[in-house]
């Protein structure tokens, strides 16, 4: 939420962008809104305001590199986007906030344990990865439209999009990683906010490429 100079109440702190952006991504909830300045201007960021990733409206962003049709995002962007094609690792919420399992037209769930995952958690998560990332290829090859998303749109659904990078047009593991973080800092803005940070999901994507040649897919 930003707010001109004239709006800015007494009490406000000043900080640089990065630093704000860094308290957001911690989930930092400021007693006072932070003031940011840049050049003439002033603006007022309320921490407060900011929603966390579950809950950000519309809660997606666009991958135009990737492919101009392919979308990522949390639970509410099914409800909140015109997609053909939504594949869900958790099931979506409607505009009310309730599960709605009718939005999906693909679901691969699995867990995200935030790098905690166990052995068998992470071959699930790995299977599920892959063919998800196998039906955003036939989405996209029948040009349609094709929303993946997860709870937050951070580790589920980005570890997706990258595979499908990685796997079908050969993009290097940490060149995705970097897109879809680009895209997710360009486009969303939440508290919480750090794409991509399950390190065990990256892990992945890293075995991915290595062995794409050899994939049954």
């Amino acid at each position: 939420q930003v707010a001109r100079a004239a709006e800015v109440r007494p009490g406000v702190r000043r900080f640089s962008l990065p630093l704000i952006r860094r308290a957001a991504r911690a989930g930092a909830r400021a007693a006072a809104p932070y003031l940011y300045i840049m050049g003439n201007q002033q603006c007022c960021i309320d921490l407060k305001a900011l929603p966390y990733g579950c809950d950000d409206l519309p809660g997606y962003a666009s991958l135009p590199i990737i492919s101009p049709l392919l979308y990522v995002g949390n639970r509410f962007a099914p409800s909140f986007g015109d997609f053909d094609i939504v594949i869900s690792t958790v099931t979506p919420v409607d505009e009310d906030g309730d599960r709605c399992s009718e939005l999906s037209t693909h679901q691969f769930l699995f867990e995200d344990c935030q790098g905690r995952e166990r052995a068998d958690q992470v071959a699930r998560a790995r299977r599920r990865i892959v063919q998800a990332a196998a039906a955003v290829a036939a989405g996209i090859r029948e040009d349609k439209s094709t929303l993946v998303h997860c709870q937050w749109g951070q580790n589920r659904s980005c570890s997706v999009c990258c595979a499908y990078a990685i796997i079908y047009l050969g993009w290097e593991a940490n060149a995705a990683i970097a897109y879809l973080r680009n895209q997710s800092h360009r486009e969303r803005s939440y508290l919480g906010q750090s794409p991509l940070c399950n390190r065990t999901f990256n892990k992945i994507l890293q075995e991915l490429e290595r062995t794409r040649g050899h994939l049954v897919l």
